[in-house]
């Protein structure tokens, strides 16, 4: 009962979602990557996620937020002040078509300034996960969600 209450609620977010301003031969989600840290460490850590999304087949890092359908929100801060590791927050929403933004995830973590790369290549891997099971729930529902996405300008 409950993944069908959260199916239902994913389905629901994504037939709200507010589509993306940018029309693209080959489809590709917008993502703002909002960041605020407080730390070296964290500073490289939200740096190395925005190069890893902008580097993705799939999705499309957006410098404007009302351009996005989802947007990652990243905290992190060095609680010692010593440097050399961070403590980071990630929040995943989704905006909705009246500009509210939906809570889809979350995930709390420790970085160490060697573990960079690693971790920020894992939480792009979340971020595509997270969207690809909404997109897969939408195809089996057949939910008309973004249509003008599946036009080409010529």
């Amino acid at each position: 009962m409950k993944i069908l209450s959260s199916i239902a609620v994913i389905a629901f977010l994504f037939f709200c979602l507010a589509p993306c301003n940018r029309v693209y031969a080959q489809i590709k989600v917008c993502i703002d990557a909002q960041a605020d840290d407080n730390d070296v460490t964290g500073e490289n850590l939200i740096f190395k996620i925005k190069e890893t999304i902008r580097s993705s087949e799939n999705m499309q890092l957006v410098s404007d937020e009302s351009d996005a359908q989802f947007q990652i929100k990243v905290l992190t801060l060095d609680p010692e002040k010593k440097g050399g590791y961070t403590i980071y927050s990630l929040v995943w929403t989704a905006k909705l078509l009246n500009g509210a933004n939906a809570f889809l995830n979350h995930t709390i973590g420790v970085c160490s300034s060697d573990r960079i790369d690693l971790i920020a290549v894992n939480l792009v891997a979340k971020t595509d996960k997270i969207i690809s099971d909404a997109q897969k729930i939408i195809k089996e529902k057949q939910l008309k969600v973004f249509p003008s996405y599946n036009k080409k300008q010529g």
